[in-house]
């Protein structure tokens, strides 16, 4: 008999962590308690099979969880009677808090049953799925402390949320159209937006109709349309006013994909992740595609559904993927819906599994989904940040979009779609956010607490905490005051959220850089020590601190920058160390018209 006090650190929090623990505890007939803290979850156990439990703790985690340290402490026997999940506690601490993610395929399989309760609900999600760092307003991630908080969970929804053994066990999105968040379309009039019954369905038919909608989602608004209608893709170009930037597409499945593009097999594993990025594809010769969605690129972004109402834009009935005859199924047909959403996982493109079970024809039909591919571009005035309330996409978008499709789960956090490329079987972020932001870069030792206010470029920031580097999501360009708020919103809420206060902080050389000179007021105001740092330095002293080198030769091709010697930079061949570097070379210098 043994009795282990052991504080787990990571990402544990709202990814189904306690109720693994609770049942692994049963499982081995050991009693104690588990709880969350703000630095992480806090077991104690005692019983026979504590060594047992420690190894499967490590090995056989959840899905979504990510165990960075495990510490553990022998204490004397306690004779507890139980194993029980208590009360989480606010100690001050801290921890990591969860990226959001896509639905999962449980949630996915019953989203499309007719004789589930949540059956097209546009916000089903379990402990395994949905939002997290959009709606957490601070630590421990409870109820109470998310944008959920308002949402009254119903008899049935507290029930699940209160049993270990439910795969909704706390998880704190939970709901139901009983009690839940719900959508709502408003479509412009003579007389002003008006509000129109079946939401989702109309929404639809007015994308068919050659329409602009602007759909409300996990971090903000898209604007959406659909990719084969030229017409309409002009029309969002002239409105939005982006001439020729590529727009973001989403398609319903791999299948469709590959309709348009080149997807190699590691390129659909990250494009079928959990974190469902927009991924850089290789454009077909014979892509029927318009070019104005991406003109002169050889390249198109593409990602899959990653909401629950996404999945709905594409299949809701009465033309979804799969229609049962009759207002109630069999037995039979739903044990058959059920094994092909569990085989299938999150892609619903699948055939050849409905065609191995040899189902009745007269019992199922197959049809094809609503779209094959949608323009899913931020929701934005060019240049600003993505809206995500509703009475502000009304007032900025109202002469952008032809209807709204809106929702009233507030979002705390504003987070685009993340970009990247595959190269090798590794991921490389054109832009950093949904599905990767807030997860931190482990560095070497504990360091104290600062900010890196960034660039004035594609400008994102990073706060030290202990010894981990928790970068923002992508801000954008320092260019206006609109995106200079939404840069102190998300300073303000990650600060609150991993209760960071910086002593000091660092700033690009460049004097006239936006972010310069809101570094230098800012830590004025604040009397912090700040500190002054080369662009091209940083870049190779920031791949340094992901891999936890001491020295890197490094050669950055970005552009300008601001050198020591008060001229611009640019090509620089550099000898970096943690205290500071050298310029071995770089490329001649050219004059530019209008340049610095």
């Amino acid at each position: 008999m043994k009795r282990l006090h052991i504080q787990v650190k990571g990402v544990v929090q709202g990814v189904g962590f306690r109720p693994f623990v609770y049942n692994l505890a049963k499982k081995l007939n050991l009693t104690g308690f588990v709880t969350n803290t703000s630095k992480g979850v806090t077991i104690e156990i005692e019983g026979e099979k504590v060594s047992e439990f420690i190894e499967k703790l490590k090995n056989e985690p959840p899905p979504l969880a990510k165990i960075y340290s495990i510490e553990t402490k022998e204490l004397p026997l306690n004779n507890y009677k139980d194993f029980e999940i208590i009360e989480s506690i606010d100690d001050a601490g801290f921890t990591h808090v969860s990226e959001d993610v896509s639905i999962c395929a449980h949630c996915l399989m019953e989203l499309f049953d007719p004789s589930d309760r949540r059956y097209l609900y546009p916000f089903i999600n379990c402990t395994n799925c949905g939002p997290r760092y959009t709606i957490t307003t601070k630590v421990p991630y409870d109820r109470p402390n998310t944008t959920m908080a308002v949402f009254k969970m119903c008899p049935e929804c507290m029930r699940e949320y209160k049993d270990p053994s439910n795969r909704r066990f706390h998880a704190q999105p939970n709901a139901c159209p009983v009690c839940g968040p719900q959508v709502s379309l408003l479509v412009k009039t003579k007389e002003g937006a008006k509000e129109i019954e079946n939401p989702i369905k109309e929404a639809i038919r007015f994308i068919k109709e050659g329409k602009i909608l602007a759909i409300r989602g996990l971090g903000g608004f898209h604007l959406c349309c659909d990719a084969k209608n030229p017409e309409s893709i002009e029309n969002l170009r002239k409105r939005k006013k982006r001439s020729n930037k590529p727009f973001a597409l989403m398609s319903p499945d791999i299948e469709s994909i590959e309709k348009f593009c080149f997807v190699s097999e590691e390129e659909k594993k990250i494009l079928t992740s959990p974190m469902r990025p927009i991924v850089l594809l290789r454009k077909r010769t014979d892509c029927l595609l318009p070019d104005l969605l991406a003109p002169n690129n050889s390249y198109l972004g593409f990602m899959l559904p990653y909401t629950p109402l996404h999945y709905l834009l594409f299949y809701y009935p009465e033309d979804t993927f799969l229609s049962f005859r009759g207002s109630q199924c069999s037995e039979e047909s739903l044990k058959i819906r059920r094994r092909f959403f569990a085989d299938a996982q999150n892609d619903i493109g699948k055939v050849e599994i409905l065609r191995s079970l040899k189902l009745p024809q007269n019992d199922i039909k197959r049809t094809s989904a609503h779209f094959e591919a949608l323009v899913m571009t931020s929701g934005n005035i060019s240049e600003e940040p993505i809206i995500t309330k509703n009475e502000e996409v009304l007032e900025k978008l109202y002469n952008v979009a032809d209807a709204f499709l809106l929702h009233n789960r507030e979002i705390f956090m504003r987070i685009d779609d993340s970009v990247v490329r595959e190269l090798n079987g590794k991921i490389y972020f054109i832009r950093r956010a949904r599905g990767f932001v807030p997860k931190s870069i482990s560095l070497k030792e504990e360091l104290p607490e600062v900010l890196g206010a960034g660039a004035d470029l594609k400008n994102t920031f990073t706060l030290i905490k202990s010894n981990y580097a928790i970068m923002s999501q992508h801000i954008g360009d320092m260019e206006n005051l609109e995106t200079l708020q939404f840069y102190e919103e998300v300073l303000k809420n990650l600060k609150s959220v991993y209760r960071i206060e910086p002593i000091a902080l660092g700033h690009d050389l460049h004097p006239l850089y936006y972010s310069t000179q809101w570094a230098k007021e800012h830590a004025q105001k604040r009397r912090l020590q700040s500190f002054a740092l080369q662009h091209h330095y940083c870049h190779v002293a920031s791949i340094m601190a992901e891999y936890g080198l001491e020295e890197l030769f490094g050669i950055a091709f970005d552009g300008t920058g601001y050198g020591t010697d008060g001229t611009i930079w640019g090509s620089e061949f550099l000898y970096c160390t943690i205290q500071n570097f050298q310029r071995l070379a770089h490329f001649k210098p050219i004059s530019l018209p209008g340049g610095e």
